[in-house]
């Protein structure tokens, strides 16, 4: 019967172990789940952040509140506006016929040739077109 008994105690042994064993697994893998659901939680609840941390020290101004008078002024009535008209006079007096320009154009107003320059009216009198302010 020693022989049975001893033989029971191993396995009771063996049986203890490996109960021992799952029981510790068990406990390790409860632990290593809690840590997973806690740690993302409080990761959100504190802005997790990376890299390097740097402490700023923020220096607190108090306020002065002042207190502003603001003067309206009636607005003046308004005038209508003039449309004034700026003549510019021309780069040039006179024109030889030889020497003018590509762009201009030219009409016969009332018997009279005028060369076109840059808008303003040059009358022909001869070889030369001198200007003139208004065509007749």
């Amino acid at each position: 019967m020693k022989i049975q008994l001893r033989a029971e105690s191993k396995q009771s042994t063996k049986a203890s172990k490996s109960w021992k064993k799952s029981l510790m697994v068990g406990v390790m893998s409860m632990a290593v789940m809690s840590v997973g659901l806690t740690v993302p939680s409080v990761a959100e609840a504190k802005g997790h952040k990376h890299g390097h941390h740097h402490h700023h020290k923020h220096k607190h101004h108090k306020h002065k509140h002042k207190h502003h008078v603001v003067v309206v002024k009636p607005k003046p009535k308004r005038h209508k506006k003039k449309v004034v008209v700026v003549h510019k006079y021309p780069k040039h007096r006179h024109y030889h016929r030889s020497r003018l320009p590509e762009i201009a154009t030219f009409a016969v107003i009332a018997g009279a040739t005028y060369a076109i320059i840059d808008n303003h009216y040059y009358k022909r009198r001869g070889d030369n077109y001198e200007y003139v302010a208004k065509p007749r």
